[in-house]
């Protein structure tokens, strides 16, 4: 998913991506070198088919090491969450949850009328052949 990242202090914010995440911290991709115990600010977006959500946080760098063998590639970085608003983190227990019951539920042949009449008409179908 992507996020946006800055160092606290700066005013540049750059693009990242995550690569796990749970209600402690993140698996981050970054751009940049970044060193242990640096704070960094972070918005994160969550999505779904049906919304997308911002989540805004104070991380703190715990790991790091290089992904990659060129200049421009991505760096890992561990980071653990240090200040998140309730609200945020509500939005963050919330997509888990989600994301949970829909590798734990079998997928489902609902007809899309039925779909569409129970509000959920803009879910993606999954392609069949012929």
């Amino acid at each position: 998913m992507p996020v946006e990242f800055k160092l606290i202090g700066s005013c540049q914010v750059r693009p990242g991506r995550t690569g796990d995440i749970s209600e402690g911290g993140f698996l981050l991709y970054l751009p940049e070198e970044m060193e242990v115990g640096q704070d960094l600010w972070l918005k994160l977006f969550l999505g779904t088919e049906l919304e997308l959500k911002e989540i805004e946080a104070t991380v703190q760098v715990v790991w790091k090491d290089f992904f990659g063998t060129e200049k421009n590639d991505f760096r890992r970085v561990g980071v653990k969450i240090v200040e998140i608003s309730p609200e945020d983190m509500d939005k963050l227990e919330n997509f888990l949850r989600t994301l949970i019951i829909r590798k734990a539920t079998p997928e489902l042949n609902i007809p899309p009328r039925l779909l569409s009449a129970l509000g959920f008409s803009t879910l993606k179908r999954k392609a069949t052949d012929g």
